[in-house]
């Protein structure tokens, strides 16, 4: 008997009955792998589990990898490369990528190695290709390769025959308060990480499917744990019944089976030698992260998990504290209850509660530095909210805040008007001056009532540098920062100078030396103020733009508003 076996491989399931996983889960992931390994799904290319450490997802594939496919493993003969787990060579029907480090190929082309040499694992060779550990995707150019190589296998042709291929990603999302956006640095999920074009348009195409998993359940867990108390009775004989139970009621808490049977082990051993920690001892019980729409309905909602306690108080206190232990960006959880509070009771309730709710936000923004300010706005607010009762109405989703979008058009918007500046006005306007006459003067005279009926143009709509404003609504996803530009957007008329300018001066000594960003104060980048250059730049702007007009009976100057911006300008 190997008494140093680790219990996580040695009760390891060998059958979809011994699954830690719901029914219901089993039965779509099932179906989903048996129509793409039998050819009657041929769309579906890549299948991708989703979610928390611990939750059974590559178990699960790998226990119905074994059992849906009957064929034998390929001759032991024919010899793969480093990157494929051992386990394939005893006789099991999945083979799974590991980040290993060959010389002969660049770490970026690896992933991509990887595929190709599995691209034959069909007819009796065949396998299901699983990919849990990632390469490094932090890595600006191994992304775009991990990408590329998926893109590839996802768009080859439904006539090529291809092995499953099943991404087993858990989702993280890092410390990081001071973000503006999300993107794999901050948040690794499936969205990051595929990119929201690629994964949406494969989703809608019906060539990749995403079957997202939840933490296992206590019912599940309990069983499991039964099961391993029951045939390792000689490592807890030391204890009674009571202490083993209380224990294992306590360590399923976290979701993760690894997890719980790792701590059941290692509790056992400590027991043992005299050294047991108390029952609840954070080294054991802690929970794992919580999601941000997690932590947002434990504060407005409270947990079920303590609604059996008398005290209603008690109950949210604890709930309360969970949040505080299981999610650290406090800044953008505030937001976040900020966008949300209202959603409870469909906002059926006084005015002196919300009002009291945004009081205790406000109180948590300017005691933020100190960890006591932290709980103001989730302790004030599940405080106020519980003075309203139960709910009596459907409750909406919860809402992303919409900070972070208005980051993204902030900074979508100083980024053209910097490209205008270097391209088009090489340098010789402020930021400052762009933003106020061509971001604002310039489409409001050509788009003022008086100019259109004036030159009969009804139908003429003239752009504003930096875009135009669009209003901003909070969803219920997180918004994914990328570098690709928008799908489906026509470019406007500065765009369209940028793009032209840039190509005609790309590769020129002149380009670096304008390339070099004027230094502007960030705090008067959107500063209202005008003087006589602006004046200079906005008849300059106008007039090139008129010149370029098809209709010769334009005539610019006799604009009203320029004359009086002219008139001004000649008293300064």
């Amino acid at each position: 008997m190997n008494t140093n076996e680790q219990w996580c491989d040695k009760y390891s399931p060998l059958t979809s009955q011994e699954l830690c996983l719901h029914p219901r889960k089993l039965k779509d992931v099932k179906k989903l792998l048996s129509d793409v390994i039998n050819r009657e799904n041929k769309q579906c290319r890549l299948i991708a589990l989703t979610g928390p450490s611990g939750s059974s997802k590559s178990t699960t594939v790998k226990v119905l990898a074994n059992e849906l496919i009957k064929e034998k493993q390929i001759d032991s003969d024919i010899k793969f490369n480093s990157f494929i787990n051992e386990s394939e060579n005893n006789d099991e029907k999945w083979i799974e990528y590991l980040d290993t480090i060959i010389s002969t190929i660049p770490q970026p082309q690896q992933f991509s190695e990887f595929l190709q040499s599995c691209k034959y694992r069909i007819g009796s060779s065949l396998s299901v290709i699983i990919i849990e550990e990632l390469p490094n995707v932090f890595h600006t150019e191994t992304l775009k390769n991990f990408r590329q190589a998926l893109s590839e296998w996802v768009y080859t042709s439904e006539e090529v025959e291809l092995p499953p291929l099943v991404l087993c990603l858990t989702e993280v999302e890092l410390d990081d308060t001071r973000r503006d956006y999300f993107n794999i640095e901050n948040n690794l999920s499936l969205d990051t990480l595929l990119g929201r074009e690629f994964l949406n348009s494969g989703k809608n195409s019906g060539k990749i499917e995403v079957i997202k998993f939840n933490p296992i359940a206590k019912t599940y867990a309990k069983k499991v744990m039964g099961s391993i108390i029951k045939q390792e009775q000689q490592s807890l004989n030391k204890l009674n019944k009571k202490q083993i139970d209380e224990f294992s009621n306590k360590i399923i808490e976290t979701g993760d089976i690894r997890s719980i049977i790792s701590n059941l082990q290692m509790w056992s051993k400590l027991q043992s030698i005299n050294k047991a920690p108390n029952l609840m001892d954070d080294m054991f019980l802690r929970e794992n992260q919580i999601t941000l729409f997690h932590a947002i309905g434990k504060i407005i909602f409270s947990s079920s998990k303590y609604q059996n306690l008398q005290n209603e108080e008690l109950s949210d206190y604890y709930s309360i504290e969970s949040v505080i232990k299981n999610y650290s960006n406090n800044e953008l959880l505030t937001l976040s209850i900020l966008e949300n509070y209202q959603i409870y009771n469909d906002l059926n309730y006084d005015i002196k509660i919300a009002s009291d709710i945004v009081e205790n936000l406000s109180l948590n923004d300017i005691m933020n530095n100190l960890d006591e300010g932290k709980e103001i706005g989730m302790r004030g607010t599940r405080s106020n909210l519980r003075k309203v009762g139960d709910t009596k109405h459907k409750t909406p989703m919860i809402k992303f805040p919409r900070q972070f979008k208005m980051m993204k058009e902030f900074n979508r918007t100083k980024n053209e008007i910097r490209n205008y500046q270097r391209w088009c006005n090489e340098l010789r306007e402020n930021f400052q001056t762009l933003n106020l006459v061509d971001g604002y003067y310039v489409p409001e005279i050509f788009n003022s009532f008086k100019y259109k009926y004036k030159y009969g143009r009804s139908k003429y709509d003239y752009n504003r540098l930096g875009g135009k404003f669009r209003k901003i609504f909070a969803q219920d996803t997180i918004p994914i920062e990328e570098n690709e530009e928008e799908i489906g957007t026509e470019l406007d008329q500065f765009q369209e100078d940028i793009q032209k300018r840039k190509m005609m001066n790309e590769n020129t000594k002149e380009e670096e030396v304008l390339s070099e960003e004027i230094e502007d104060s960030e705090d008067d980048e959107f500063n209202d103020s005008l003087d006589g250059r602006q004046f200079d730049n906005l008849i300059s702007q106008t007039q090139n733009k008129a010149n370029n007009e098809e209709e010769s009976d334009f005539e610019i100057l006799d604009d009203p508003e320029l004359d009086l911006l002219l008139s001004q300008r000649n008293k300064k």
